[in-house]
């Protein structure tokens, strides 16, 4: 079950950046409540929290000036539309 979850987290992942979102995967609600102790349990929310931290650390690295750097000559235009989609993915890791 634990390669399932893993699988199935990183489908939810590679969907949201497909999409141009940072989608954040829930850990597993059902970890066979009665087998899991609580150290196994806080060493899945803690694996989560690891993989939400990279999430966020990649949106936050995106930068406005990639396209002026590689040697284009952007017009502002560009630069309004990064914010906005720098601000949609922002937004999707909140809902």
């Amino acid at each position: 079950m634990e390669k399932f979850h893993h699988f199935n987290s990183q489908t939810f992942v590679t969907l949201g950046q497909v999409k141009g979102m940072c989608m954040l995967p829930l850990p597993p609600s059902d970890t066979g409540s009665e087998k899991t102790n609580s150290k196994e349990k806080a060493v899945i929310l803690e694996n989560a929290i690891i993989s939400w931290s990279k999430q966020i650390r990649n949106v936050l690295k995106l930068d406005p000036e990639t396209a002026l750097k590689s040697g284009n000559h952007p017009d502002p235009l560009v630069e309004i539309d990064f914010w906005k989609s720098k601000s949609q993915n922002l937004d999707s890791i909140v809902k």
